[in-house]
């Protein structure tokens, strides 16, 4: 064998073991986009269930927003209704209390 033939059967060989080499790379590369591509899928499953819980959080937040501002607003209600009574009362008790005082202190 001459060493032109063992030479281009040197390269002959480095080509294929290249091409070898780029089909494996390029089935890895497949795969690994098969994976990621899986992976942003689950991702995108969970996302889609936290925005889910999230939605549904802020719809029990808005009705207990509604519901605390009703007893609010019943409750202002009830101290300006209530209000002067008990102001009255208390005035009454105050006296009473004085009236007590002088009689007895």
């Amino acid at each position: 064998m001459e060493s032109t033939d063992l030479t281009v059967q040197i390269l002959i060989d480095i080509r294929e073991q290249a091409k070898q080499q780029q089909a494996e790379l390029k089935h890895e590369l497949k795969q690994g986009l098969q994976d990621l591509g899986q992976r942003i899928d689950q991702t995108n499953r969970q996302l889609g269930e936290v925005n889910r819980r999230i939605d549904q959080t802020n719809r029990q937040l808005v009705t207990t927003e509604t519901r605390l501002a009703i007893e609010i607003s019943g409750l202002r209600g009830a101290q300006h209704e209530d209000g002067p009574a008990l102001r009255e009362r208390v005035e009454r008790c105050e006296r009473d209390i004085e009236e007590l005082r002088q009689r007895f202190g």
